[in-house]
């Protein structure tokens, strides 16, 4: 750690002729030295100095045995090794991560003519003597390369150079950091570059480094190289600008990623403002007092009155008692959070449509829209349903209700991930997701909504907004999930025919959710629980949509729900295997289309 009198010599050798740099053999050890495991150890320290040898002008030299962590010194005159050592493992690994890439680009680093050495000023005014601060160009490529080479951290700027000889005009001269990396002079210039060391990426304007360097913190042996250096120019669709000042100079692993994040923020604050702790709330109290009223009916054996005994009962005719009602109840009017939420999913669709536009996203033509689910075999509520986002909102109020009429078997699973009455469950964790499907599914088509979710990457939205509403962690990200499964099954057109689909159980969504485990060597198998909640949530489309009928019969609610079911007994007699579960699927299709063909025959017969 002379550190003062190795980058004298290096100044020394600039100051005189700056080619002889490349004339060098640089090593950390020789046949005559202790080895460099033994001088340097192998931890950042080492690597830090291996930086410097990788990447300075001349010719890098590695000592027999350096990379793999020998520590015996090998004489000229020894036959063989006297030690029966062991390669060390993670040495060779960190040097397949950290030196491995500089010495294949040898090539920037070799030559020693757009070579500048720096001074790192402390904010003392004096010069760090522990830290080597040089920059190397060749062609389009730039360099530049910090290590500490102390114990001890630091805080320093590196901005002008160390004097050096100018060959053209045979006098001494400075470079500045903006010279010396030859960075563009225009005034809104964006200059992104990657730390290799760190694996993140950084943003500049140009101008800072022309008016101020570059400043730095550097713990105690720690070294960094800065490479990949690009011209961003900022636009609408690229605002590189704005990022550079949200990020205030720290380090992001993907440049691109926190492009798209910050592009995005306005649709999650538009989300935020849309699904709230307010919004559940104004949810669960609507359905709630639909459910309670539909309970009280019960308890009184009287059917909610329909036109024709209004009729009667104005006219003066008796009305008879009736029996156990067999339709939903009438909806109270939509107020309050529920009319806040479809007033801001609508303005968040207007949001993420005009930034698909301005990505040059094609969305799927909405003229002939497909339907979001096919109902089947039924046939109640088709004809008379509302329609527009008051009425889906409306049939969402109704899910409470029809989660009462799963089958038995599927209750819990079904109160476990749809919204219920049951009081265990937060509300966040059932009404969530919904909310954000149905934000979803006031778009024109399943496929625009689709095309939306995947090209704007709407998942780590929801994801973001279910964090903020109690859902966290990796919940957070299976909601999220949740929405987009039901984007996909739509294209199947119905969940009956996206469960008896291999490409739908391919599906890494569909997958993850019903815990779907196994490799090339056993049978691949869901988890029970998780599979039951599932095709409990994949029914969640064709109960909104019987729910936009007037009136809902509960023979309908319960035909639908005994397709999950159905769906949970066939994946019990599969043994929850996958390949298993749709044989079975499709046995029970050919049993079903035999007796339809045979009730034809025998009809035709008489």
């Amino acid at each position: 750690e002379e550190n003062a009198k190795y980058r004298s010599y290096l100044k020394k050798t600039v100051e005189f002729d700056p080619d002889i740099l490349k004339r060098y053999v640089n090593f950390m050890s020789n046949p005559d030295e202790r080895t460099a495991i033994d001088q340097f150890g192998w931890g950042d320290k080492y690597f830090g100095v291996c930086v410097l040898l990788a990447t300075l002008p001349g010719l890098p030299m590695f000592g027999h045995g350096q990379i793999e962590g020998y520590t015996e010194r090998y004489g000229m005159d020894f036959k063989q090794a006297r030690l029966d050592e062991q390669q060390n493992e993670g040495l060779i690994a960190r040097h397949q991560q950290l030196i491995a890439p500089l010495l294949r680009n040898r090539r920037l680093f070799a030559e020693s003519a757009d070579f500048v050495l720096y001074d790192f000023w402390t904010g003392y005014g004096t010069v760090d003597e522990n830290v080597f601060a040089y920059s190397n160009l060749c062609d389009d490529q730039r360099a530049l390369i910090l290590y500490n080479n102390r114990y001890g951290s630091t805080q320093g700027t590196i901005k002008m150079s160390v004097g050096f000889l100018d060959k053209q005009c045979g006098t001494l001269r400075q470079k500045s950091l903006f010279e010396g990396l030859r960075l563009p002079w225009e005034e809104n210039a964006i200059l992104a570059y990657r730390d290799s060391a760190l694996g993140l990426e950084f943003l500049r304007r140009g101008v800072d480094f022309r008016d101020h360097g570059l400043t730095l913190d550097l713990r105690g042996y720690q070294h960094a190289v800065f490479l990949d250096w690009r011209h961003l120019q900022p636009s609408e669709a690229y605002p590189w600008d704005r990022l550079c000042d949200a990020l205030h100079g720290t380090g992001v692993y993907s440049l691109d990623e926190a492009l798209s994040q910050l592009r995005l923020q306005p649709l999650v604050d538009a989300l935020h403002r849309t699904i709230h702790e307010e919004t559940i709330r104004g949810f669960v109290i609507a359905a709630y007092t639909a459910l309670t009223r539909e309970l009280e009916l019960e308890s009184q054996g009287i059917s909610p009155p329909t036109k024709a005994k209004r009729a009667r009962t104005k006219s003066g005719g008796k009305s008879l008692k009736a029996a156990p009602p067999d339709v939903a109840p009438a909806l109270p009017p939509l107020e309050g959070g529920v009319i806040e939420f479809i007033q801001g999913a609508q303005r968040f669709l207007e949001q993420a449509e005009n930034l698909a536009r301005l990505d040059g996203v094609t969305l799927p033509d909405s003229s002939a829209p497909q339907p979001w689910c096919s109902i089947d075999r039924v046939t109640a509520g088709d004809s008379s349903a509302a329609s527009g986002a008051n009425a889906i909102a409306a049939a969402a109020i109704r899910l409470p209700w029809m989660v009462l009429k799963h089958p038995e078997t599927i209750q819990s699973a079904a109160r476990n991930i749809l919204p219920s009455s049951d009081i265990h469950t937060p509300s966040a964790k059932t009404w969530g997701p919904v909310l954000a499907w149905l934000v979803l599914r006031f778009s024109a088509s399943p496929a625009a909504a689709l095309t939306l979710y995947d090209t704007l990457r709407l998942r780590h939205v929801f994801a973001e907004v279910f964090s903020a509403i109690g859902v966290q962690g990796e919940q957070a990200w299976r909601a999220a999930a949740l929405v987009r499964v039901l984007l996909l099954m739509s294209q199947f057109g119905s969940c009956s025919a996206a469960v008896r689909s291999e490409e739908f159980w391919s599906d890494a969504d569909a997958r993850w959710l019903t815990g779907v485990h196994g490799d090339a060597t056993e049978p691949e198998y869901f988890i029970q629980e998780s599979f039951e909640c599932f095709v409990c949530w994949l029914l969640l489309p064709a109960l909104i949509e019987m729910g936009r009928a007037p009136q809902v019969q509960v023979k309908d609610a319960q035909h639908i729900t005994e397709l999950a079911a159905n769906l949970a007994y066939a994946a019990k007699v599969a043994g929850y295997q996958v390949h298993r579960f749709l044989e079975v699927l499709r046995t029970a299709d050919l049993k079903e289309q035999h007796k339809l063909q045979l009730d034809q025959a025998i009809a035709a017969e008489q």
